[in-house]
């Protein structure tokens, strides 16, 4: 190499080392938006340009703008330029680059980054995870991104990462844009959280408000947390419950899952220690569901807790609870309770007080709208309360139940003799008039109860207000639901009586009344059988024939039944006439559905016995004919009376004749 050479590259570094022109040093700046280059309308933002440490004059850019914006702060020791913009709107979104001059004047301009700004768009995007947001790890999972309004693009944002690839929306009925972006394969040990946008092709940096956030839950292999609601699984609507989910200390955060549900819960958590709970002040239908918590720490999620089953009941009317047969049963039986609603239910649940539950199938009524179920529970013991409660629901919604029924409880029985039990005036009443039943036990009773066959609860009345061990109950105007059977009890310091014999009310005046007639006549003959017939033509089951003799009421139910030329008829046989008889006839007509309650009365039909005088002494308690054979003995047995009163008389008529004879011989002997 010449000396000549060698000077001019000696002299070459040096001036290199000097002059950063030469040296290169004035290289393209850098340019970076601050929070994020997609920023909420009415937010603030910061644009960072960095040069060299001699650069001078940054300049800010904005695509289609002929100005440039003056940095704020220039802070030369750190060779950057602060650019703020406050408040962001819509005019702000756009394209941008930085630039500064070299000492020598020269340019430098950055690469071009994208300022979005969200929210200028009103219209609501929701993102979905299809078909659900709990994904299996090592998987793939679809995410749907939807709206009402007709935006041209939608676009998948992952926290933390840039944004995905830009999806054209396409069209859907009715009346939904929508796009499908594919994410995975998921793994349990990272967060997977999302957020999506709609926009315009026109004003591609102009964005819709964010979508929900959707975060996946890669359910991981470590401790499953535990999950439990507070006060209970089973709540009234309207009621508040706190939802718990425990996991272990090294906890970060937790996420309630409902199936079914587009979302977690885990932003209305509140965390405590490591337990976090989720407060609902007042649930309704739309809480009720199949839950499930998951836990994460730094190694992943967790497992998915034991399914927690949210039940909120109050939502449909209340259904009838009854008992098959009397409340009070002895200890080892089987009891069985039946629960009827006046709408449509697949399933009843049956519920204790301590929480046990019996789930049946709903019965149908292919006629109405009514459904019922049947349980049978036991065998009863003493050694807790048997106290129950039922529920209807719906299989498309089986976390949403009914208001709970009327409360039912069967009691214990006890070697108590049973009571009696009356029903004053009578048990065949008008509706609309009074009546009251009576129940008489023993002087230790306590209380008395009268029972009603399917209904719920009994009535029950203090025996020390009705003096003569017994209780009293009192109807002021009898209606259509107070026909049935009734029976009664009562308790005493060592237990509960038996039930008392049936007694079956019976209601009149619902329906039209039917014709009563004799077959033959009115006016019948000395031990003549006699048929009655009662006609009607509305369709009744059945018909019953009631006799009124000498202040008391009996009932003779149908022997023939016959529907003829349009009419529904029965034949009653009432026996042999004998001259004890004087009989007032009434009938009536029932519905199999509701025996106890019958028609209006016919009118009465009297018979009348020819060539027996009417007996005007005062009347006599005698016992009523109740079949035909039994008026037959009583006839036979009169007949038999007449005779031997005529042959008594016939000897003492040839007693007294030679009495007579006698004492006339004897005359005439003395007089001779």
């Amino acid at each position: 190499m010449t000396p000549t050479l060698t000077a001019l590259l000696y002299l070459g570094l040096i001036l290199g080392s000097g002059n950063p022109v030469l040296s290169g040093a004035f290289s393209k700046p850098t340019i970076k938006v601050v929070p994020s280059n997609v920023v909420t309308n009415g937010q603030e933002v910061t644009i960072f340009c960095e040069g060299s440490l001699h650069a001078k004059e940054y300049r800010l850019h904005k695509e289609g703008s002929p100005d440039y914006l003056i940095p704020t702060n220039l802070l030369e020791t750190e060779n950057k330029a602060k650019f703020s913009i406050s408040p962001i709107q819509w005019n702000h979104a756009g394209q941008y680059w930085c630039s500064y001059k070299t000492p020598t004047n020269m340019l430098r301009q950055s690469d071009i980054t994208e300022l979005v700004v969200t929210g200028v768009i009103n219209g609501e995007v929701r993102l979905s995870a299809l078909p659900s947001y709990v994904v299996t790890s090592g998987g793939n999972v679809t995410l749907q991104c939807a709206s009402q309004v007709t935006y041209d693009r939608f676009i998948l944002m992952k926290e933390d990462e840039k944004f995905s690839t830009v999806v054209p929306s396409w069209h859907t009925y009715p009346a939904l844009r929508q796009a499908l972006f594919t994410v995975g394969p998921v793994t349990s040990n990272q967060r997977w959280r999302f957020t999506c946008y709609g926009y315009y092709l026109s004003n591609s940096q102009m964005w819709s408000r964010p979508s929900n956030h959707l975060e996946l839950l890669v359910p991981g292999t470590h401790h499953k947390p535990i999950l439990w609601a507070h006060p209970g699984s089973i709540i009234t609507s309207g009621s508040p419950v706190t939802i718990w989910c425990e996991g272990d200390y090294k906890t970060q955060t937790y996420k309630l899952y409902r199936e079914g549900s587009l979302e977690s819960w885990d932003r209305e958590f509140q965390m405590d220690h490591n337990k976090a709970k989720l407060t609902i002040p007042s649930v309704t239908h739309l809480n009720a569901g199949r839950y499930s918590c998951y836990s994460y720490t730094s190694a992943g999620w967790s497992e998915p807790s034991d399914t927690l089953k949210l039940v909120v009941t109050g939502v449909y009317k209340k259904p009838i609870i009854s008992a098959l047969q009397s409340p009070v049963v002895n200890l080892g039986v089987f009891v069985n309770i039946s629960c009827t609603a006046n709408q449509t239910f697949n399933w009843f649940i049956l519920r204790t007080d301590d929480q046990k539950i019996y789930r049946s199938f709903g019965l149908q009524d292919p006629y109405s709208m009514a459904s019922l179920a049947r349980f049978q529970v036991g065998p009863i013991t003493s050694g807790q309360r048997w106290r129950f409660r039922c529920y209807g629901y719906s299989e498309d919604d089986p976390q949403v139940w009914s208001e709970s029924s009327d409360p039912l409880e069967f009691l214990f029985s006890e070697t108590i003799g049973k009571p009696t039990l009356k029903a004053h005036p009578g048990f065949v009443i008008t509706r609309g008039m009074q009546v009251t039943m009576s129940c008489e036990g023993t002087s230790s009773a306590q209380e008395y109860y009268l029972c009603k066959e399917g209904s719920p609860d009994p009535w029950q009345r203090q025996s020390s207000m009705v003096p003569g061990n017994k209780a009293e109950f009192f109807f002021p105007s009898i209606q259509q639901n107070h026909a049935g059977r009734y029976h009664c009890y009562y308790q005493t310091h060592v237990g509960w009586s038996e039930n008392s014999d049936s007694l079956d009310l019976m209601v009149t005046g619902l329906y039209r009344k039917p014709h009563l007639s004799v077959l033959s006549s009115p006016v019948v003959r000395l031990g003549e059988n006699v048929t009655l017939q009662c006609v009607s033509q509305l369709g009744y089951d059945g018909f019953v024939l009631t006799k009124e003799e000498s202040q008391k009421l009996s009932l003779i139910w149908d022997s023939q039944y016959i529907y003829s030329n349009g009419q529904f008829r029965a034949l009653f046989s009432v026996g042999l006439v004998t001259s004890r008889q004087r009989r007032t006839f009434r009938c009536y007509g029932y519905f199999l559905s509701k025996p106890q309650v019958w028609s209006e009365p016919s009118d009465p039909q009297e018979l009348l016995v020819s060539g027996v005088p009417e007996i005007t002494s005062q009347p006599q308690n005698l016992s009523e004919d109740k079949t035909a054979s039994q008026s037959q003995h009583h006839t036979m047995e009169n007949l038999i009376h007449m005779c031997l009163s005529g042959l008594i008389l016939t000897v003492l008529g040839i007693l007294l004749f030679d009495a007579c004879c006698s004492q006339r011989r004897m005359l005439k002997a003395a007089y001779r």
